[in-house]
């Protein structure tokens, strides 16, 4: 056997979950805060923000299950739900086992109910007259 001289590209970083989260957060809170100098009301766009991240973390576990493969950062959105069900866990299962398993959908349906439950909750909090 010979060796080669080459040496492999390094890989590239993991993302660290958190990391999106704050990045996530940090867009959201300038996003709101050009609509509530634009409008003069800040609730409109807490309410857009919210039903867009529910949204992409519920879309991101959909294609987890459907066995797509996603990029980092909306993997890091996909394992939100999906760390209930042990995937996407340090200890637990990877995401792409996610595929096809009854109980990454029952959890993404969960979610699913779970983010329109919240978002209507929300929007009679902030919409009450």
């Amino acid at each position: 056997m010979t060796k080669s001289h080459h040496k492999t590209p390094p890989r590239p970083p993991a993302n660290m979950d958190g990391g999106v989260y704050i990045g996530i957060l940090m867009i959201g809170a300038f996003g709101v805060w050009l609509i509530a100098i634009a409008t003069g009301d800040w609730k409109q766009g807490l309410l857009g923000y919210i039903i867009a991240v529910a949204f992409l973390v519920n879309l991101s576990a959909w294609q987890v299950c459907g066995g797509k493969t996603i990029v980092g950062w909306k993997q890091s959105l996909a394992r939100l739900p999906l760390r209930c069900v042990g995937y996407g866990t340090r200890g637990g299962k990877p995401l792409a086992a996610a595929h096809g398993s009854d109980r990454a959908k029952m959890m993404l349906f969960v979610s699913i109910a779970t983010s329109f439950v919240a978002v209507l909750a929300l929007t009679l909090l902030l919409f009450r007259s």
